[in-house]
C-alpha cells in the first residue's frame, strides 16, 4: 500500500523524463486540502507543535504520529482554495511531495516521482540539456533521502513509546452548530505513565532525545485551541455563521 496522497509511484528515468518540468511552486498544496493530517517525524516535533496538534493513529497495534490540520475529518484549515500552506511551518512529508524514496532488496535508495504530479512549462526541470539531473533534482534527492532516514529513527522512537506502555486513547470533541461529535480514534503519550517510569527508563528516553519529542507532543494538543481560531477565521472570511469548539 502506497503512503497518503501517493497514487503511482516510478522510478525517475533519464530517458523518459529528461523534458519533464514540475510544477513545484508555492500553491502546490492542493493535493492535501481535503485531508486533516499527514504523517509527522519525531524531529520536526517542536517545530510544528505551536501551530499543529500531534496525535497517533494506531492500526495493527502500530503508532503512527500525525499533525492534525483540521477540527473534522476532510477538513484543512491550512491550505487555501488555490493550493497555497497558510501555515508557519512546511510539515517535511508535505515538502517532499510528490518525490518519495523506494529502497531496492538490495538497500539503494532510488528517487520516485508520484504520478500526480503536476507539469509546467515554467516548471522546475529534473534534467539540464546535457542529460545530467538538475540542481533541483539532487536537492529533492537530498530531502527524499534525508526524510527516509529520519523516519527510521522516529519509528525507533514509536517503538519504544510502544514498549514502555505510554500510550493512551484520547477523545476530541467538536461543538457545531448545536451537535457534539468527536474522534475516538486517536492516541497521546499518558503523562502519568511517563512520571512513574523509573529512573533508567527516563534517562534513557532523555539520552535518545526522546523527552524532548514526548513533551512538544504534548505540549501541541493545545494547538486544538489554535486551529478552532483558524476555523473561525475561515468562517468569517466566507461570510457564514457557526463555527466549531474543541
Amino acid at each position: 500500500m502506497l503512503p497518503v496522497f501517493y497514487t503511482d509511484v516510478a522510478a525517475i528515468e533519464r530517458d523518459r523524463d529528461r523534458a519533464r518540468k514540475i510544477d513545484f511552486g508555492d500553491r502546490r498544496f492542493g493535493f492535501c486540502a481535503a485531508s486533516h493530517l499527514c504523517p509527522c517525524l519525531a524531529d520536526e516535533f517542536a517545530a510544528g507543535a505551536r501551530e499543529y496538534p500531534i496525535v497517533f493513529l494506531k492500526e495493527n497495534e502500530r503508532h503512527t504520529p500525525v499533525f492534525l490540520f483540521g477540527l473534522r475529518p476532510g477538513q484543512n484549515l491550512m491550505t487555501t482554495p488555490d493550493g497555497a500552506w497558510l501555515g508557519a511551518y512546511l510539515p517535511r512529508y508535505l515538502a517532499r511531495f510528490p518525490f518519495i524514496i523506494a529502497e531496492t532488496p538490495g538497500s539503494q535508495m532510488i528517487l520516485g516521482i508520484d504520478a500526480s504530479a503536476r507539469e509546467a512549462g515554467d516548471g522546475a526541470a529534473l534534467f539540464e540539456e546535457t542529460g545530467e539531473p538538475s540542481a533541483f533534482l539532487n536537492r529533492m534527492l537530498g530531502v527524499a533521502e534525508a526524510y527516509a532516514i529520519d523516519a527510521k529513527a522516529s519509528d525507533a522512537f514509536v517503538a519504544r513509546l510502544s514498549e514502555l506502555d505510554l500510550f493512551h486513547p484520547i477523545t476530541v470533541e467538536v461543538s457545531d452548530e448545536g451537535r457534539t461529535y468527536g474522534w475516538t480514534d486517536l492516541h497521546a503519550v499518558n503523562e502519568a505513565k511517563l512520571n512513574s517510569l523509573g529512573d533508567e527508563d527516563l534517562l534513557s528516553l532523555a539520552r535518545n532525545g526522546y523527552l524532548a519529542a514526548i513533551y512538544s507532543h504534548l505540549l501541541s494538543l493545545r494547538a486544538f485551541r489554535a486551529l478552532k481560531d483558524a476555523e473561525a477565521r475561515r468562517t468569517r472570511e466566507q461570510g457564514g455563521e457557526g463555527g466549531a469548539a474543541a
